[in-house]
């Protein structure tokens, strides 16, 4: 399954977040912002998913036109958990080698 999610969400990333403003709009009539907080924490030792997932909030944030329906989606409790453990997750795994 994680190729699969991996190969929707390269297309996401690559085809539907970055091009148009229509097409983050769309994302954000989906509840497509809230779906991806929603899937962060997935099992995915290549951090792909996360990094894609990301990418897609990011190009939605920046080029959507209704910001109050984003704030919605992301101002979700569920949304706002997954986001926090899997960025304190993956900052472990990317400085684990700075501490000691």
């Amino acid at each position: 399954m994680p190729d699969v999610n991996a190969d929707v969400f390269n297309y996401l990333q690559q085809h539907v977040s970055v091009y148009a403003v229509e097409n983050c709009n769309r994302v954000l009539t989906a509840n497509g912002a809230q779906w991806l907080c929603s899937r962060l924490m997935d099992h995915d030792p290549s951090r792909q998913l996360l990094f894609r997932s990301v990418e897609i909030l990011w190009n939605v944030l920046e080029k959507c036109t209704d910001h109050d329906r984003l704030g919605v989606q992301l101002n979700d409790i569920l949304c706002m958990r997954c986001s926090y453990v899997s960025l304190v997750r993956f900052r472990k795994i990317l400085f684990k080698n700075f501490v000691e």
